[in-house]
């Protein structure tokens, strides 16, 4: 139990911000966003990556969801290093130019002009095009010098292994499926839809309490709409029947009938999800605007 309690905290704080956030995110970000969680599950998939500059891209997106993130200098290189060995990912970033990840502390290179051991990596140096590099950061990030060098932390492994730890061993405790809905939200920041949706359905199982099965299904609708999975995405709207999630549910709905071309059933779907959201709320005038759209 005391495992437990020590994440319990984390996850239940955080989950409370999934709601209509995730929906705005998942539409912004789209798939393209995939260069974060491939680059660290696999640093050569930058070479497939689609981004026109993909190192900029993984610096943009690392800058929003990064756990943490320090400016790399001959001061405190030390300080960097020892901090990344309390994340699962560190990536090293040069400029526009320079990507490296972190692979292993083991035989470091003793220290030269950067006065650290500095660690085994694994990275591109972009020339034109990218050019593969596995070697002592010290020879891929060059000597220290006022070029911007950023190190981004990740620690989506370790959230993975706790979550798979509740899942398995607390399965029935309250916090297993808000777990699950947090660790879906970080995959599907880094572009992770896949893993993402498989967390929503456990937490959508049976066993959960309904309140938590209607937001995983929320959730989970909004990551069909936005992969363009629409009779899975409106197959699993119509499971919402929490009162508390009736309006979202409906508006939901009516942005997958949209999609679908189905002006009619969007906007008997917008109406009723009027209803459910007060005149002067946010939600209220943004449904209400998706309505004026549809009439124009």
């Amino acid at each position: 139990m005391r495992m437990i309690n020590n994440i319990a905290i984390l996850f239940f704080a955080s989950v409370v911000i999934i709601g209509c956030d995730s929906k705005t995110k998942l539409k912004e970000d789209g798939n393209e966003n995939n260069v974060v969680s491939n680059f660290l599950s696999d640093v050569q998939s930058l070479e497939i990556d689609t981004n026109t500059n993909s190192i900029v891209a993984f610096k943009e997106l690392a800058e929003e969801i990064a756990d943490n993130k320090m400016v790399v200098s001959k001061k405190n290189i030390k300080k960097v290093l020892i901090k990344s060995k309390d994340y699962s990912n560190c990536v090293v970033v040069t400029g526009n130019h320079t990507i490296v990840k972190i692979i292993s502390f083991d035989n470091c290179q003793p220290p030269g002009s950067w006065k650290a051991c500095m660690p085994l990596v694994e990275g591109y140096i972009k020339k034109g095009k990218l050019n593969y590099k596995k070697d002592f950061m010290n020879n891929v990030i060059g000597a220290p010098d006022k070029q911007e060098r950023v190190a981004y932390f990740f620690n989506i492994d370790e959230i993975k292994s706790k979550v798979g730890e509740l899942q398995n061993d607390f399965s029935n405790s309250p916090y297993a499926a808000r777990a699950s809905i947090y660790y879906s939200k970080l995959l599907v920041e880094t572009g992770d839809y896949s893993a993402a949706a498989k967390e929503l359905i456990w937490a959508s199982g049976e066993n959960i309490e309904p309140s938590i099965q209607s937001m995983a299904n929320y959730l989970l609708g909004n990551l069909y709409l936005v992969q363009d999975k629409l009779d899975e995405a409106l197959q699993v709207a119509n499971k919402i029947i929490t009162d508390g999630y009736t309006g979202l549910a409906n508006d939901l709905k009516g942005d997958i009938y949209l999609a679908k071309g189905d002006k009619e059933n969007a906007i008997k779907s917008y109406e009723l999800a009027l209803n459910y959201f007060s005149g002067q709320g946010e939600l209220h005038k943004v449904i209400e605007n998706k309505l004026n759209s549809i009439s124009q």
